[in-house]
């Protein structure tokens, strides 16, 4: 089961690193089921995830703090809810009849429970800028 996890993971990694570079494929999703998996096989490519320059700060909110900040949430919400809209119109253009009802209605499904899925994490606090008046306290 070990080599399955790690499979998985290292797909989900891939699959996370492209979505970076394009905008139509998640990053954070894949790169959360990646972690996931590596936790069951790897716990050094789990940490390295976690610790990444890059990576980490699509999964650190989320997966080490347990949370999301409130902005975090609203631009996650924005971007998923942009591109379902721009594939509900695309459909609309090449399919018809049941066939667009049942692809437009998983869309919907499927944004509806990540949205859910979202909106139910613990609201982090931002973290605040540090302020220095130049006196030593």
């Amino acid at each position: 089961m070990r080599v399955v996890n790690m499979a998985l993971g290292l797909f989900f990694l891939g699959l996370g690193v492209v979505g970076i570079f394009l905008p139509v494929i998640p990053t954070t999703g894949p790169l959360l089921l990646a972690l996931w998996f590596f936790a069951r096989s790897s716990k050094r490519l789990h940490d390295w995830i976690v610790n990444h320059k890059v990576l980490g700060k699509y999964v650190h909110e989320l997966w080490v703090q347990g949370g999301l900040t409130r902005r975090s949430k609203q631009r996650a919400i924005a971007a998923m809810s942009a591109v379902i809209l721009l594939s509900a119109l695309t459909m609309a253009l090449t399919l018809t009849g049941r066939t667009l009802w049942m692809a437009e209605g998983g869309l919907f499904i499927g944004w509806a429970i990540a949205t859910t899925f979202i909106a139910t994490r613990k609201a982090l606090d931002p973290v605040l800028p540090v302020v220095t008046t130049g006196e030593n306290p």
